[in-house]
């Protein structure tokens, strides 16, 4: 029953669609012939329709929903009929007839991608989500943080880093075992947009700041500047890049051992490094202790920084917490996250 029920055959579909001005026939023509004109050859087998909808009952259409049939069949370049010449405008013909056949539809199911469909148990605020972010270091605290990002519905992240990835990541990365010997920021990208539908992650295996003018202009098109490097010469780069406007800068660092979390944020036009770096002093935590480092292996002579994957993801959920209170209320601060020994987190500002 009208309009309660879903059209069951081609023919009460084309009459639907009649109503609100639409020719099935003649969309049905037009595609089977674009299909055919194709120089590799394929086929169609579903067709796929919208219609906008709201939220809410009564609302104003927000969205659109979609519906899938399965089964469409058009004519294909080879295809021919008893008693008819091989010919499009003969095939366009056979399209035609499908819209008005008795031949049952099969409907498919289907769901709603949208950005907060998929995210009705949790998101970030709007603020956050409209931000342009730029990640330096795609180490296992950058793509930690990256990952909570993503998947809270900040979609636009490009990300810079100048290493690959090496087994010995594997221990706290977010990567896996495929991307072993890959750059880290073009292999964090893929994997970011692997996450959800919606995201549009880039990455450049390069150092900061950036060398070619494309790079620059990106660089300057992103809204949120988010360093991971825990390098004090990328703090004194941030300070030297024209940034062309204000821009919300926090900087990111695990103390030794992973037992705590340097903060720094600012909401300026250019990067007051000078600060940072004396915040940074000021919030000093544990001391560097050579005793505790490992090596990466037999032979080897460069310590590793110690530290858990459970370290490293308990520290990217404080950082991004961090981040919201940055974007919603910009200001200077440094802040020094430590766990003290009941598991809670102790928080320290800077003077």
């Amino acid at each position: 029953m009208q309009p309660w029920e879903a059209p069951a055959t081609w023919r009460a579909l084309g009459n639907r669609l009649r109503d609100e001005d639409i020719d099935l026939s003649d969309v049905l023509a037009s595609v089977g012939s674009a299909v055919r004109g194709r120089t590799k050859p394929g086929t169609l087998d579903r067709l796929v329709m919208s219609f906008p909808i709201s939220d809410r009952v009564g609302g104003v259409p927000d969205r659109r929903h979609w519906l899938a049939i399965t089964n469409l069949s058009l004519a294909d370049k080879t295809h021919t009929v008893k008693g008819f010449r091989p010919t499009e405008r003969n095939r366009r013909r056979f399209d035609t007839q499908l819209a008005g056949s008795s031949r049952p539809l099969a409907w498919a199911r289907t769901a709603s991608w949208a950005s907060d469909s998929l995210r009705r148990r949790g998101r970030a605020s709007e603020r956050l989500r409209d931000k342009r972010v730029l990640l330096i270091g795609a180490g296992s605290l950058g793509s930690s943080v990256a990952e909570l990002l993503v998947r809270m519905g900040v979609s636009k992240i490009h990300i810079l880093d100048g290493d690959s990835l090496d087994a010995g990541n594997l221990s706290r990365h977010v990567l896996s075992m495929s991307s072993v010997g890959k750059a880290k920021a073009p292999a964090l990208a893929d994997w970011l947009n692997s996450l959800a539908p919606d995201a549009d992650a880039s990455g450049a295996r390069a150092l900061f700041p950036p060398t070619s003018a494309e790079e620059t202009r990106t660089v300057q098109g992103c809204d949120l500047i988010l360093d991971c490097t825990g390098d004090d010469d990328v703090l004194r780069a941030l300070a030297d890049v024209s940034w062309n406007g204000e821009k919300i800068f926090v900087s990111l660092g695990m103390t030794w051992g992973c037992q705590g979390l340097m903060a720094f944020a600012a909401s300026e036009s250019s990067f007051p490094v000078e600060d940072a770096l004396s915040r940074f002093i000021g919030l000093q935590g544990p001391r560097l202790n050579i005793d505790d480092a490992a090596v990466d292996g037999i032979g080897c002579w460069s310590p590793v920084f110690p530290g858990t994957a459970e370290d490293v993801r308990l520290w990217a959920s404080v950082a991004l917490g961090f981040i919201r209170d940055m974007v919603e209320k910009p200001r200077r601060t440094g802040v020094l996250f430590e766990r003290v020994t009941d598991g809670s987190i102790k928080r320290t500002e800077s003077e």
